[in-house]
């Protein structure tokens, strides 16, 4: 660790609990959410590439403290208390495998939800993106540019049509 700790973008208190978000801009190392408390028996560290950062921050920002704390006491009662309550060692691992299969079946529907108009469009995707990858750059530019005169050329037709 450097000699001199960095200065949170944000802090906020929540309970015992100290939420610092740090931001560093083209970071993602340099991003992330410390949450820590008195005690230093907990810590955790968050990326601020999820989620959970740009909701907790949008959260202290906006100052609610019950939603950050609300957050960590889930996170951290079974951090600390599972290995000691068999009942709640049951219950999580429960919680966890009904959400999975929560989004399993959303998963699922999505699938099918997925044309095959799209699907092939996925595909001839996928083959361009190879096929350029192994042209050369002055090739793969021309290609480019080409396409681009193409789309313009639908768009215009599309235009025109309406």
């Amino acid at each position: 660790m450097g000699l001199f700790k960095t200065k949170p973008y944000l802090s906020a208190r929540a309970g015992e609990f100290q939420f610092d978000f740090y931001y560093k801009e083209g970071s993602v190392k340099g991003t992330y959410l410390e949450i820590t408390c008195n005690s230093g028996i907990f810590a955790l560290k968050i990326g601020g590439n999820t989620h959970a950062y740009g909701y907790l921050l949008a959260a202290a920002k906006q100052g609610y403290i019950e939603q950050l704390h609300g957050y960590v006491v889930t996170l951290y009662i079974p951090a600390m208390v599972i290995t000691q309550d068999q009942g709640l060692c049951d219950e999580c691992p429960k919680a966890i495998m009904k959400w999975q299969k929560r989004k399993e079946k959303e998963a699922e529907l999505a699938a099918k939800n997925v044309s095959d108009a799209q699907n092939m469009a996925d595909e001839q995707l996928m083959r361009e993106t190879i096929k350029r990858s192994q042209m050369s750059r002055k090739a793969a530019k021309k290609a480019s540019k080409a396409d681009r005169a193409e789309m313009k050329r639908i768009l215009k037709e599309e235009e025109d049509g309406e």
